[in-house]
């Protein structure tokens, strides 16, 4: 059997030559991923599902224009992180600073874990407090700095790879993610020292 980008190639091939089936492969290859980052960048639940829909329609509306040479995963990704720049364009006039609470976080887990057999490295090492924190700092981030957060610990991208994801220069890239450690940082200190002492 091939590699999942050999199917991702085989797959956009017979969509582009009228098997519009043959997306749903994607989809089920790719929806978790896409729908991980959604929920990372703290887009509230109603508008979750409707993003994640919205982002694979883009992707395949886009299809003709895919350039074969990049993982079909960077590129849908680059879609993502387009579509969640511009919902936080969109909702962030209206000054509604979104904090997930741990129930809906776990609602949409429920949704999306159950696809996702790999352990969760957080929830070994830290404490239930700890990581409801986690979940709420990542809320103070600007948009920019929640994505390359988000993409470089939580996707574990490369800084080469979100380079290619979202068109960003890597010193970009590393400024946002020195300048995100460091809010982050100070608002989390508190959490680290405890687990370092138990």
């Amino acid at each position: 059997m091939g590699t999942s980008m050999d199917q991702d190639i085989e797959d956009i091939a017979a969509v582009l030559e009228g098997d519009r089936e043959r997306y749903r492969g994607l989809m089920t290859r790719h929806g978790h991923g896409i729908a991980r980052f959604v929920i990372s960048q703290g887009i509230p639940g109603a508008d979750r599902d409707d993003l994640v829909q919205d982002i694979f329609m883009k992707a395949y509306t886009s299809l003709v224009r895919f350039d074969q040479t990049r993982p079909f995963p960077l590129w849908l990704t680059g879609i993502a992180v387009n579509s969640v720049r511009n919902y936080w364009r969109k909702h962030y006039r209206r000054k509604e600073l979104l904090l997930s609470g741990e129930e809906e976080n776990r609602e949409a887990g429920l949704l999306y874990d159950r696809a996702d057999t790999r352990p969760e490295p957080l929830e070994d090492i830290l404490s239930e407090d700890a990581r409801r924190e986690i979940r709420k700092s990542l809320n103070v981030l600007k948009p920019d700095q929640k994505i390359a957060v988000s993409l470089f610990y939580f996707e574990e991208l490369s800084v080469s790879d979100i380079r290619r994801a979202t068109g960003w220069s890597e010193s970009k890239i590393k400024v946002l993610l020195h300048r995100s450690r460091q809010k982050l940082k100070s608002r989390l200190s508190v959490y680290f020292e405890e687990e370092e002492n138990q």
